[in-house]
């Protein structure tokens, strides 16, 4: 698929992240890193976790998640639970490109 446009939403906005796919764009990005306060890291994080695991929320887009920079382990621990996982590479070697 082309992508040709990236639509990002901030994490803590879930009406915004629903909204989304109306855009058309090819690509939606959930932000929990410079568009969420520090202080609403953890609410977002449930916020896109919510989101994503809606049944009702099935976009005609790829959607990505942007880890924050300081804790993406927080991040990704969000997704613990309820059936979920999430791979947490250790080393950058661990990170794999998915357009292979």
């Amino acid at each position: 698929m082309a992508r040709r446009s990236l639509l990002f939403s901030p994490g803590d906005r879930p009406e915004l992240m629903r909204k989304a796919p109306e855009t058309d764009a090819d690509v939606l990005c959930f932000d929990l890193e410079d568009a969420v306060a520090p202080a609403r890291k953890n609410e977002a994080r449930e916020a896109v976790r919510d989101v994503l695991v809606d049944p009702a929320f099935d976009p005609d887009a790829e959607v990505c998640v942007r880890l924050t920079a300081a804790e993406p382990a927080a991040d990704l621990d969000a997704w613990s639970g309820e059936g979920r996982t999430a791979t947490k590479p250790t080393t950058p070697a661990g990170i794999c490109d998915s357009t292979r």
